[in-house]
């Protein structure tokens, strides 16, 4: 997945025009919600992430503008991941690791003014943990935003960003926990501030 962002980014630098932006978080939650490990958890990050990311404009009718993009993440947030309940059902166990992000997605949007742009965007993340006995499973991600252009090759904006992924619990505690609902769903939310660098004149 890594390799395959990073052979977007280098041919549409390569060939066409586009805007590159990292996304700085102003505010990040995470959410756990399972059903039959009764969890439902909400916490706040201490720490912001930052996210590297390239968009490039396939198809434009009037105002209306459709781009493919793509981003990863660059420095992580500081927070706990829940993994499983241990011997004692009050109790729940947590690890302190970091998240990555790595996303594909379309963004379409609507170029109010010169200077003003609205955006939403709609796509496909891998997430990736420094934990290496938990894993998460793929999701969708999904986000609305709007970007103010600064100068003819820059801009900033704020953005609104969701990252789904599943844990799987039946795969840890030998198995014990060899349900079908013994999935932890997790849903990171961001609020970011972003900025851009638009290539070759106009997006």
């Amino acid at each position: 997945m890594r390799k395959l962002i990073f052979i977007i980014i280098f041919n549409t630098f390569l060939f066409s025009s586009g805007s590159l932006y990292m996304s700085i978080d102003v505010q990040g939650a995470y959410d756990y919600h399972s059903d039959f490990l009764d969890v439902n958890t909400k916490n706040s990050f201490d720490k912001a992430s930052i996210i590297l990311g390239y968009n490039k404009n396939v198809y434009q009718f009037e105002q209306f503008k459709l781009d493919l993009g793509c981003s990863f993440t660059i420095s992580s947030s500081d927070k706990v991941l829940f993994l499983s309940p241990i011997e004692d059902n009050e109790i729940t166990e947590e690890y302190p690791t970091k998240t990555k992000f790595y996303s594909l997605y379309i963004m379409p949007n609507f170029q109010i003014t010169d200077k003003i742009n609205l955006w939403t965007n709609l796509g496909h993340t891998s997430l990736r943990t420094n934990y290496s006995n938990y894993t998460l499973k793929s999701g969708l991600t999904y986000g609305i935003g709007f970007n103010f252009r600064t100068t003819e090759h820059t801009g900033v904006g704020l953005g609104y960003s969701v990252y789904n992924a599943d844990a799987d619990m039946s795969l840890y505690e030998d198995g014990s926990l060899d349900f079908s609902s013994a999935v932890i769903h997790q849903k990171i939310s961001r609020l970011s501030l972003d900025v851009f660098y638009f290539f070759k004149g106009k997006n």
